[in-house]
């Protein structure tokens, strides 16, 4: 049987009682195994929201040929 011990405590403790434990987190934490989702079907899988940025439109106020005194060009 294995033993450890930790730096705060002179006592050994077994392998079986930190295995325990783990699983005693595990249960408290509400799972009892890892497993991928890859390729499954999740049931409550929420949609979510992409910001999309579009590219900038700009005009041009001044040097324009004709002059900066006249209403902007239509930009598409």
């Amino acid at each position: 049987m294995f033993y450890f011990y930790f730096l705060f405590t002179s006592e050994p403790i077994s392998l079986d009682q930190i295995v325990n434990c783990e699983q005693d987190v595990a249960a408290l934490m509400g799972f009892t195994g890892f497993s991928t989702t890859k390729n499954k079907k999740v049931h409550v899988n929420y949609d979510g929201a992409v910001k999309i940025n579009k590219p900038r439109r700009y005009r041009q106020y001044m040097n324009r040929k004709g002059g900066f005194n006249r209403p902007l060009d239509y930009i598409a």
